[in-house]
């Protein structure tokens, strides 16, 4: 299923496929020891003579020991350092909730405004089970690593560093049904063993929900902020509730949502519809939850074209392609100077 590189070594995909080898040895058959009834084993121990106040002694060590071992594991979390990527100054999340809302789509076209406005932009996906970037690109699977065989060089694309599970993949229909733990330690490795050097910005496509990639994000990385994508219907917009509760939890900074697929402009006559009804849903959760309202997005074709030509590239004076800028010039204001900034 997993690729190779064009390369003698590769460290990323030894690390992986090694772990693969012991998730699939993790029971071992025990047919070879003889089987024993319980029945027939005897255990002779002599009557010993316990003095009365031993019971309260061990009891009041045992307890003390207890209290030292929650104070080793409180001193623990506290020395929990997210460590910053070298070379990257700010690290946005664009999250969702709910599958669906057309994140993916968002975040590529954000990730070329952010360029449009003189950033040094990235893009890594990770979204292992769906990765959607190489298709929204139309990247080659073909990847190198650099000249000492520790990193792996990530695609270039309209000027966007990019990185995917999908490009390690041989077959793109292939699925990945890895579990929770392989998933995260493939997030780590993407994070850690891609250079991202020379980045203003890398912006990072999360999975849709609330799991194992998100507390995986959050505990390596100081996430600068992230932006919550939804659409306009009331069950999407109650997980995006969820999601965004999640990334409280977790204390990411919120900087809005980005509401999509609002309405359809009619091409002809520039009229719009609102297909999904012109309710209120998502600047009242905003309100609920005191969140920014960043714009909304209409459901246009042109948007929605996977074409691997993204509508802020191929079509930069679109009105699309002004929302999107007007967009990153507010983020690019919250997140201002670096303040975990490594060279």
């Amino acid at each position: 299923m997993l690729r190779g590189f064009q390369s003698t070594s590769n460290t990323f995909m030894k690390t992986t496929l090694s772990r693969v080898a012991l998730n699939s040895l993790s029971s071992v058959a025990s047919s070879s020891l003889p089987a024993i009834s319980l029945n027939k084993l005897s255990i002779n121990t002599p009557k010993l003579k316990i003095p009365q106040n031993s019971f309260n002694l061990t009891f009041q060590r045992f307890h003390e020991s207890c209290a030292v071992d929650q104070q080793k594991k409180r001193q623990r979390k506290k020395r929990i350092v997210k460590k910053p990527i070298p070379g990257v100054k700010h690290i946005l999340c664009v999250t969702s909730g709910k599958g669906g809302v057309g994140k993916s789509t968002v975040a590529v076209n954000l990730a070329l405004a952010f360029q449009a406005c003189g950033k040094k932009v990235g893009i890594l996906d990770a979204d292992i089970n769906g990765p959607s970037i190489p298709k929204l690109l139309a990247l080659d699977n073909e990847l190198h690593l650099n000249e000492n065989e520790t990193m792996i060089i990530p695609k270039e694309k309209y000027g966007l560093k990019c990185m995917s599970m999908g490009l390690l993949l041989d077959d793109e229909n292939a699925a990945v049904v890895w579990r929770g733990v392989l998933i995260c330690d493939t997030i780590k490795e993407l994070i850690r063993k891609v250079n991202w050097s020379g980045l203003d910005i890398l912006v990072v496509d999360c999975p849709p929900g609330t799991g194992d990639v998100h507390i995986t994000l959050s505990q390596e990385l100081p996430v600068s902020g992230s932006v919550v994508v939804s659409t306009p219907q009331d069950v999407a917009v109650a997980d995006v509730r969820k999601g965004t509760s999640m990334l409280k939890e977790m204390k990411i900074p919120i900087f809005g949502l980005i509401q999509n697929m609002s309405y359809f402009e009619c091409p002809d006559c520039g009229k719009k519809n609102y297909i999904f009804g012109n309710n209120d849903s998502v600047k009242r959760m905003c309100k609920d939850m005191s969140l920014d309202f960043l714009g909304e997005l209409p459901l246009n074709s042109t948007i929605n074209d996977d074409n691997g030509k993204p509508f802020v590239y191929s079509q930069p004076d679109s009105s699309y392609s002004k929302i999107f800028k007007d967009i990153a010039k507010k983020l690019i204001g919250l997140l201002g100077e670096p303040k975990n900034y490594i060279a």
